[in-house]
């Protein structure tokens, strides 16, 4: 073979090329999701009626800060969810009052506390439901304990890291 029929690619048993780094908000499989908070997510939590719930059954969200980081900790982890996904959470959230006085014969902003055990327990045994309930109050709770000024580890709480000592 001569010179002039030999092939004019380079070859392929060289060093590997690393790919292009991504720009600006791009991700590998295209724009970055969008962040921060969503409408229908963010009405939608208002209507359920969870954040009352939440704060008569948890002490940790009756304060109105902790209550306020805990309702952004929800909307934001939902609002990184892909667009389908979020609207229908957004539909579960406000489907959840009616379910209740459906369940129950009570507002779920206004409740006793055995309608509200009663209610939740038959909303439990509903496909999705229950699933919705328990993640948004994990997602809740875990925005109190992340969020809130006064909560473990921060200056003036109960609960601190041990200091360090030097080892001998």
């Amino acid at each position: 073979m001569d010179r002039t029929t030999a092939p004019t690619t380079a070859p392929t048993t060289g060093p590997a090329r690393r790919p292009e780094p991504l720009r600006g908000s791009e991700t590998r499989w295209g724009p970055e999701p969008r962040r921060g908070s969503d409408r229908h997510v963010d009405r939608a939590l208002r209507a359920s009626a969870l954040p009352a719930y939440w704060a008569r059954h948890y002490a940790c969200l009756r304060d109105p800060a902790a209550g306020a980081a805990a309702e952004r900790h929800v909307r934001g982890s939902v609002a990184l969810l892909p667009l389908p996904y979020r609207l229908g959470y957004a539909a579960a959230l406000r489907a959840l009052p009616a379910l209740f006085r459906c369940a129950t014969g009570h507002s779920l902003r206004l409740a006793p506390a055995s309608a509200d055990r009663t209610g939740m327990a038959r909303l439990g045994r509903l496909p999705g439901v229950a699933e919705v309930i328990r993640a948004s109050t994990a997602l809740a709770l875990y925005g109190a304990l992340d969020g809130h000024p006064g909560g473990p580890g921060a200056p003036g709480s109960a609960v601190r890291r041990a200091p360090r000592v030097a080892a001998p």
